[in-house]
């Protein structure tokens, strides 16, 4: 499909990166440009499931899980084009909907965790949709519950095949419902909301996340002509309509990077300089990080950080407080909860050389330094381990086990 077979050679290509020897304490200064959501990309590169017309998405991230999702999706029968760098085009008008029960499928399914988001929009349009266990970061628990007891709400019968972890829904029809999320997950909420704009009648989703991306992804099914109220709350309203058509998208900024690059800028005294942030989409981030004592500048749609840090406070709280992959973000005598399997970044650390109590004190967010990945671990450890040895004086080396081939 095009080019579509280069994504291939691109995904080895980035597992091949390392982190070689670099010097730290200098200072940075210039302009940074941050590229798309991963976690939208993912979202509404699925609702091109929902129509069997063309969509057109903008600044989608060329990144390995969006990459893969891309793969999967092509493997389907979707017709996936590379217009140019990040703006591809997807019509599902010829799906395999009998590629779910491949080994193949099963084998790329379990390698990201995006691939959840298929389910919703399988089962709305073909009345099924299977997914192995999926994969993704391992920052502790990650539940399915929320997917699944949203879309047996709508009408659909679950089933698990313990022996391969192959979990399944089938309806032949959706119907409207009150659903109560058990939790506001992202992308449970994707899930249930991308079943619903197909489903008979209206159904409200309560507890639903309102995050941005979220919110991105209603105004492209709007687009597509579903009717969907409450936008931008925790109370979804969908009247759910026949057939949907294509549209064009343009994916947000990505914020976690956003919010990367301030907390960078800070730990090293730096001023930089974010460039086409969608200030109106960046929610708290920005006050939040003023509330640590980071001087943030609005210049048109961009963000300045000054080089000068004041007194900080303490913060705790979940979004729309804020960002829950930002919160490692924040020390500096800030308190923040943290996912269960931060403590997996222990081992990384060890590798830094930082000493053990340190290690403790930034895992609980009372550290000095913003750090926000580890290393060999789960996605955040790119940019952790960058800002960290960049303000460290001393020359560090890293092997980036986590993209190794």
């Amino acid at each position: 499909h095009g080019d579509h077979r280069d994504l291939h050679l691109s995904i080895r290509r980035q597992r091949q990166m390392c982190i070689r020897d670099r010097q730290g304490g200098v200072k940075l200064k210039g302009e940074v440009i941050p590229q798309g959501a991963k976690n939208e990309a993912l979202q509404v590169i699925c609702a091109s499931l929902l129509t069997n017309e063309k969509i057109v998405i903008e600044n989608i991230p060329e990144i390995i899980d969006v990459l893969k999702l891309i793969d999967l999706l092509s493997s389907l029968g979707v017709k996936v084009i590379r217009i140019k760098k990040n703006k591809y085009s997807f019509q599902a008008d010829n799906v395999n909907i009998d590629y779910l029960n491949s080994k193949e499928f099963k084998t790329k399914g379990s390698s990201l965790r995006g691939s959840i988001m298929i389910v919703g929009p399988l089962l709305a349009r073909f009345g099924k949709g299977y997914i192995p266990k999926p994969g993704g970061d391992k920052i502790g628990r990650r539940r399915l519950d929320t997917h699944f007891l949203g879309l047996i709400e709508l009408g659909a019968s679950f089933r698990y095949n313990k022996e391969e972890y192959f979990y399944g829904v089938e309806a032949k029809e959706l119907k409207g419902s009150f659903i109560l999320l058990d939790q506001a997950s992202v992308t449970g909420t994707a899930n249930v909301l991308m079943a619903s704009v197909l489903a008979t009648g209206k159904t409200e989703i309560y507890n639903a996340a309102c995050e941005p991306y979220i919110q991105q992804l209603c105004k492209m099914l709007q687009s597509m002509g579903a009717d969907i109220k409450g936008v931008g709350s925790n109370l979804l309203i969908i009247n759910g309509v026949k057939t949907l058509n294509g549209c064009n998208h343009k994916v947000l900024p990505d914020m976690i990077e956003i919010g990367s690059w301030i907390g960078l800028a800070a730990m090293t005294k730096s001023q930089i300089t974010i460039k086409n942030v969608s200030w109106e989409n960046l929610g708290q981030i920005p006050n939040i990080f003023r509330k640590l004592g980071i001087k943030i500048e609005k210049h048109n749609d961009d963000i300045f950080i000054d080089d000068e840090l004041g007194n900080a406070a303490r913060l705790n709280g979940q979004s729309p407080g804020h960002v829950q992959d930002l919160k490692e973000s924040f020390s500096n005598g800030v308190l923040t909860n943290m996912p269960v399997g931060a403590v997996m970044r222990l081992p990384a650390l060890d590798k830094t050389g930082k000493p053990h109590q340190y290690k403790w004190k930034l895992m609980y967010g009372y550290g000095r330094t913003f750090a926000q990945i580890e290393l060999g671990v789960d996605g955040w450890a790119f940019n952790e381990i960058i800002a960290s040895e960049t303000e460290w004086e001393d020359i560090q080396s890293f092997e980036n086990d986590y993209f190794a081939p």
